[in-house]
Order: C-alpha cells, then sequence, then structure tokens
C-alpha cells in the first residue's frame, strides 16, 4: 500500500480546474504561471491541446493530473460556481493532499461562494502575485517577476470575449381554472448569446397527468407518446420549433431565444395533473430535457414535492 505522504511528495505543478466557457481565462493564466516559473512548469489545463494528447483517455488523464498536482486552482465565476464538475475537481484535489485555491473571475465575489469550495481560502484572479506567492510556498519553486498591469489587461480582454451557453428550463405547478393543477415549464436565456432552439422533451408518470391531456399532434409542434422508464408507464412530449405562431392559437416555441427575452412560459406543454395527486409522497420523478444547436445538455429529473407551485 502506498502511504499518504508518500502520495503527496510525488506531487508537482499546477492543475487549473474550469468549465469550458472560460477555457480563455484558464489558458492566460497558464501561460503566465509559465512565464513565472519558467517553461517546463507543469500546468495542467483540461482544454489545452498539450495537456491532453490525441489517444489519451482523457477522463482517466484529467483524474490523475488532479491528484498529482501540488496546487489545484479552481475558476471560480457566476456561471461555474454551481458546476458539478467544478465540485468534483475541487473535491478530488483536496482529497488527494493538494492545496485548493479559487480563483475568482469576471467580477465574481466569495460571499456568493457556497460550501464545500467555500471553506477555501481563495484568491481574486487579478492577484497574479498572490497566486504565485502560494504556489511558491507549496511546490519550494521560485517565480520570476512577472508584469503585472499587462497581465491584468489580457485577463480583462479575455473575460470581455467569453461565450456562454446556458439554457435553464424549469418546471412549474399551477392551477387551470377548471381545477386542475397544471404543469408547466419555464425556459430562459441566461448565457450572452443566441441560441438555436431544437426541442423540449418531458416524461411524466402516465398516472400522474390526466388522460384528457393528451394532445394530438398540432402541425408538428407538439407530439405524444408512451415510452417505458425503469419499467414504469411515462407520457412522453416532445415540443418542436417553427418559424411563425403555432396552429391553432397555441404560440410555438420561439426558434431562436436571446438573453434579452428574459424568462418564458411554455404556455403549449399545459399539462393538466390527475385529480387527487398528493404531491408531496409521489415517489416517481418527472423527467425533462431542452436540446438547442451546438449545445450540450442532459434529461433532468424532479420529485413532484419539489416543483414550485405557483397560485
Amino acid at each position: 500500500m502506498v502511504s499518504f505522504s508518500r502520495v503527496t511528495e510525488s506531487k508537482k505543478g499546477a492543475f487549473i480546474s474550469h468549465i469550458v466557457a472560460e477555457k480563455p481565462i484558464a489558458l492566460k493564466l497558464q501561460e503566465y504561471l509559465k512565464k513565472a516559473f519558467g517553461p517546463t512548469f507543469p500546468v495542467f489545463v483540461s482544454t489545452d491541446q498539450t495537456s491532453v494528447g490525441g489517444g489519451r483517455k482523457w477522463f482517466q488523464h484529467i483524474i490523475s493530473n488532479v491528484r498529482s498536482a501540488k496546487v489545484v486552482l479552481v475558476l471560480i465565476s457566476q456561471e461555474s460556481a454551481q458546476r458539478e464538475w467544478i465540485n468534483f475537481e475541487a473535491g478530488l484535489g483536496d482529497g488527494s493532499g493538494g492545496c485548493v485555491i479559487p480563483v475568482a473571475i469576471k467580477s465574481f465575489t466569495f460571499d456568493k461562494l457556497r460550501f464545500p469550495i467555500a471553506g477555501f481560502n481563495g484568491r481574486y484572479v487579478e492577484d497574479i502575485e498572490g497566486i504565485v506567492l502560494d504556489i511558491t510556498r507549496e511546490t519550494g519553486i521560485s517565480a520570476l517577476q512577472l508584469d503585472r498591469a499587462e497581465y491584468v489587461e489580457e485577463i480583462r480582454s479575455a473575460e470581455r470575449n467569453l461565450t456562454y451557453k446556458n439554457l435553464i428550463l424549469q418546471p412549474f405547478i399551477t392551477k387551470a381554472q377548471n381545477g386542475h393543477r397544471r404543469l408547466g415549464f419555464t425556459l430562459e436565456n441566461r448565457g450572452n448569446i443566441d441560441m438555436d432552439l431544437l426541442m423540449v422533451e418531458m416524461w411524466a408518470p402516465a398516472d400522474a397527468v390526466d388522460g384528457n391531456s393528451y394532445r394530438p399532434n398540432y402541425g408538428g409542434l407538439l407530439d405524444w407518446r408512451v415510452e417505458q422508464i425503469d419499467g414504469r408507464q411515462y407520457q412522453a412530449c416532445r415540443y418542436t420549433t417553427v418559424i411563425g405562431p403555432g396552429t391553432l392559437g397555441i404560440e410555438s416555441l420561439r426558434s431562436v431565444l436571446t438573453p434579452s427575452m428574459g424568462k418564458l412560459v411554455l404556455n403549449p406543454i399545459g399539462i393538466a395533473l390527475a385529480r387527487g395527486l398528493e404531491l408531496q409522497t409521489y415517489p416517481f420523478p418527472l423527467f425533462y430535457q431542452v436540446h438547442a444547436r451546438s449545445y450540450d445538455t442532459v434529461k433532468e429529473k424532479i420529485l413532484f414535492g419539489d416543483i414550485p407551485v405557483e397560485n
């Protein structure tokens, strides 16, 4: 068995944890750390082609480099703070004996940070002297002096040119005029560029929705089907985009969603829930997913008791 002390002795260099959208900042920080500590000083950035070469099993390679880094710098912004991958890499670095340092970017302030990352003292990305000092303390390697003004200007330029894609699809429950609770969705573009929408999908347990909610296919906009999920029958709904208004007076899902549109309510997916459905105790989840061009999403799930209820 390898002792913990021997593992820490083999550690070297730095690892910069970041979300893909913030790659330009990670690469700029990597560039300046190599200026400070020399070109052979290892600074791993997963989106740097030289850090993850062709033919490598990328996931295992990233995990290995987190574990072997003396210092793990975690880039934190409003967009990245709650990302699972960021928290995973920070926890892995800490658990492997590395020094984890949150680095705030894009005017993020540490009072907004939540645990577990909030448990580590952080640096602001402009504080390159402090970051270099921390690395020197952990590695014992002396650094060259950097041009701070030049560094800050290049970081600011990288921040200004970041491109974020962030679509938020959220379910809610309300009551219709006939007394039925209804399930609806809001959709919001919280990124900084327009998004080309493709479709929204929803999967609800068949016994949780009113059978009269199953609407026919409105000109290709909305269609229902039955699917099996974990051995249970689910009523699935797919709502696709078209240009212009929907049929039968139903507003279509917009083909382009801009940040300025704010939070939109997807009225066509106004599904009546079964009468007498006990939201807090119903054990089977709702699944939902939004699809957009060049934007990867996952099927999300939520228990009915956790869905916000509106009056």
